[in-house]
């Protein structure tokens, strides 16, 4: 019924507000946690069971939220992501692409000192995965390839063009730079003093791998039919909890970067920065849907 579809897209049109507000909300309550209620040297919280509680219900419903919507309003048409000239977002991107490089030289003499905690004997390999140098091998890697990839969109954008939907492979290296991490992270040695961030950095990175694979569909043209709804439905949770867990520890960059509890919580410049892209992809994708979309 058309009734109904209107007041879907009624919905859908608001996503960007409540993406706002329920970000606003969950920054707050993990910068109050990560404040008040961690114990500088020992890392582990001291207190605020409720507002845990309270952090971990706003970010599941919200995400099951934005999923939902986007799904119920999602399109038969195709979309593309070229985009008409935008200097903010060109330089977004540009930015993205600086962030990547960082990741990759981060990564690169990551692995290099984990190859201190290798043990050649006849498990040399499983060593080299367990230690994390494999993973961030194969992170830094992929990280250069979408730092080269990221550019090429940014000269798109500039341009006005979808020059960026020509390379196809390379569009997949984000995907490439998620999923290594993700295994990084399955690897290493559990730390208890991050133990309360794990679950959720596991889950922002499975959602990165989704977001990123629908992205390089869509950028080069191969999967575009329905696809709005998936990168909606899995880029604002994603872009929520990459905030939710950087701008925290950015503050701690800027007000108390000497304290130990930094090194405990470090800030990740490429999550962050990856966020604000997709926070300002995705509500760009919502502000173009027309009300004669199929839903």
């Amino acid at each position: 019924m058309k009734l109904k579809e209107s007041k879907e897209i009624f919905l859908y049109r608001r996503l960007p507000l409540i993406f706002f507000l329920c970000t606003s909300a969950t920054v707050i309550i993990r910068t109050v946690q990560m404040f008040c209620f961690i114990e500088r040297e020992a890392g582990f919280y001291t207190g605020g069971e409720l507002l845990q509680a309270l952090l971990y219900f706003l970010i599941a419903v919200s995400g099951v939220g934005f999923a939902a919507v986007s799904f119920l309003s999602k399109e038969s048409s195709k979309i593309t992501l070229r985009m008409k000239k935008d200097t903010a977002l060109s330089a977004l991107t540009v930015l993205l692409s600086v962030s990547f490089l960082y990741d990759s030289l981060s990564s690169f003499f990551g692995a290099f000192d984990s190859i201190g905690r290798v043990s050649y004997g006849a498990s040399a390999f499983q060593s080299m995965m367990l230690s994390g140098t494999i993973p961030q091998m194969f992170q830094s890697a992929f990280a250069l390839l979408s730092a080269a990839y990221f550019i090429i969109f940014a000269k798109s954008i500039i341009k006005g063009t979808d020059s960026a939907a020509g390379h196809k492979l390379l569009a997949v290296a984000p995907v490439g730079w998620a999923g290594f991490r993700l295994i990084h992270r399955f690897v290493e040695q559990i730390s208890y003093v991050r133990v309360s961030e794990l679950f959720l950095e596991l889950i922002l990175l499975a959602l990165f791998v989704m977001f990123f694979m629908s992205f390089a569909q869509v950028s080069s043209g191969v999967y575009v039919k329905n696809a709005r709804w998936r990168l909606v439905g899995l880029g604002l949770p994603a872009a929520l909890i990459s905030l939710t867990l950087n701008i925290p520890r950015m503050l701690f960059v800027l007000l108390k970067g000497t304290d130990e509890l930094y090194a405990k919580y470090p800030f990740r410049v490429a999550d962050f920065v990856a966020a604000l892209f997709i926070a300002v992809i995705v509500i760009k994708l919502i502000k173009n849907i027309k009300e004669t979309d199929n839903v």
